[in-house]
């Protein structure tokens, strides 16, 4: 081989070792891993969690109002309280409609409840939603908010709302003008149809347990309705039994019974401990003879007065 066929040859033998000891150098020497880019990709997103984005919760009243949060109220299928804890966004959200509302006594909040006809209602309310909006009120009331200066109202939704087993958008907010101060037609059809008049709920032998249909259930939100407008009203409870045993532990019987009731509306309707009393009379006032079967568990009885 001659000297100028060898020397071509020698340079193109020289830029291939360059290269090569360039690619060398980077890849190790420097400790760039050769890894596949997919593979390192997927590594590094493992490390880099995305947060989901479930949008806000805008509310407004006009352009008298602005707030939003990036969490909501959510409940447990078939529950109706919210699930604990909030978080301190959804908190502060709040806060800004409850200090919006004292600020301006001519404005009210209507508080929607989202609910699933597939969800089981075990509240004292006619279905989950309007459970799940008197819990919120209960929470706005905390806040500052009057009572009859909110509304509570029911919107049925489709399972596809549910993620698994939880309704992650429970609750809607909107405005509307206060009715304080003006003629409350409900308020005066409440009064014509339970002021003085015994609301009755029945108990099995034995038992303290609370059965509700579904026209006590109306009547039990219409109770706690005119208890939030009418300040000076309250409940009386009294409760019966048969004369089945002896008549000392009947009266204890229906004491417990009673006080059971009370309790009951204080947790699962947000009625205040002293807006109701309670009384037990035993088998002292029987609604009929106690001498069938049918006729001693009419007796067995806990008679909610509106007052």
């Amino acid at each position: 081989m001659n000297r100028n066929t060898l020397l071509p040859l020698l340079v193109i033998a020289l830029l291939g070792y360059l290269v090569f000891g360039a690619k060398y150098v980077g890849n190790y020497m420097c400790g760039v891993s050769t890894i596949p880019s997919a593979v390192s990709g997927a590594a590094t997103n493992s490390f880099m969690p995305t947060k989901i984005k479930k949008g806000l919760w805008n509310v407004s009243d006009d352009n008298s109002f602005q707030s939003s949060a990036d969490s909501y109220f959510g409940f447990i299928n078939s529950k109706f309280d919210y699930i604990k804890p909030i978080d301190d966004n959804l908190k502060q959200h709040c806060t800004q409609t409850a200090t919006y509302l004292n600020n301006n006594p001519e404005r009210s909040l209507n508080i929607t409840g989202y609910y699933s006809k597939d969800e089981n209602d075990e509240s004292i309310f006619p279905n989950l939603g309007l459970a799940r909006a008197n819990t919120i009120k209960e929470y706005m009331s905390s806040l500052g908010v009057a009572k009859n200066r909110m509304n509570t109202s029911a919107e049925l939704v489709g399972p596809d709302r549910f993620n698994i087993n939880k309704l992650e958008k429970g609750i809607e907010f909107s405005f509307t003008t206060s009715s304080t101060g003006t003629a409350n037609t409900k308020v005066d059809d409440i009064r014509s149809r339970l002021l003085g008049k015994p609301l009755i709920l029945y108990f099995g032998t034995g038992e303290n347990y609370l059965r509700l249909d579904e026209e006590q259930k109306n009547n039990i939100a219409d109770l706690i309705y005119y208890l939030d407008n009418v300040s000076e009203s309250s409940l009386e409870i009294n409760g019966h039994t048969d004369k089945k045993g002896k008549a000392a532990k009947n009266i204890t019987l229906s004491k417990e019974r009673a006080q059971y009731v009370k309790n009951y509306l204080f947790k699962n309707g947000g009625i205040t401990m002293n807006r109701m009393v309670t009384n037990g009379f035993g088998e002292e006032q029987p609604l009929v003879k106690n001498n069938s079967s049918a006729n001693r568990a009419k007796n067995r009885r806990v008679e909610v007065i509106l007052k």
